[in-house]
């Protein structure tokens, strides 16, 4: 018989809002910063049939999720025909190559001179396990 792991917990901290109006060829649709954390939590919005194979994050490195470039945090990598609307994805930055030291961007289109991504939204979250924001919670009121 199996011993039941411990499911680990996150404290999700709201940290940006994109948005991406459907211009046709390239657009930029945000930052953010995660202070370091590697897994980021995105709630899509979005009214048509877009998908995210234009969509790309920066961060040292460049990760598309056409390239399959972009993982989960079970490692598996995030398809790009993988429809925005009520979407909610976690990404491991880290896994997906991106540094976490500095400010994120994301970009969307233009990859073949059109825009599969129409307009939408995604707020973004930043992942912390309990036992790491307690640390960092204890070590501020010291």
């Amino acid at each position: 018989m199996e011993e039941a792991q411990d499911e680990v917990q996150y404290v999700e901290t709201e940290i940006a809002t994109l948005s991406s109006a459907n211009l046709g060829g390239y657009a930029y649709a945000g930052a953010f910063n995660t202070e370091g954390a590697n897994l980021v939590k995105m709630v899509f919005a979005c009214e048509d049939e877009s998908t995210l194979k234009t969509i790309r994050i920066e961060g040292g490195n460049t990760a598309w999720f056409k390239d399959g470039a972009v993982v989960d945090m079970e490692g598996n990598p995030i398809s790009g025909d993988t429809p925005l609307a009520g979407l909610e994805i976690v990404v491991d930055l880290a896994a997906s190559g991106i540094d976490t030291a500095d400010w994120i961007h994301v970009h969307t289109g233009d990859f073949d001179g059109t825009v599969t991504a129409g307009a939408f939204s995604a707020t973004v979250y930043k992942m912390v396990k309990i036992s790491q924001y307690d640390a960092i919670m204890a070590g501020l009121t010291q």
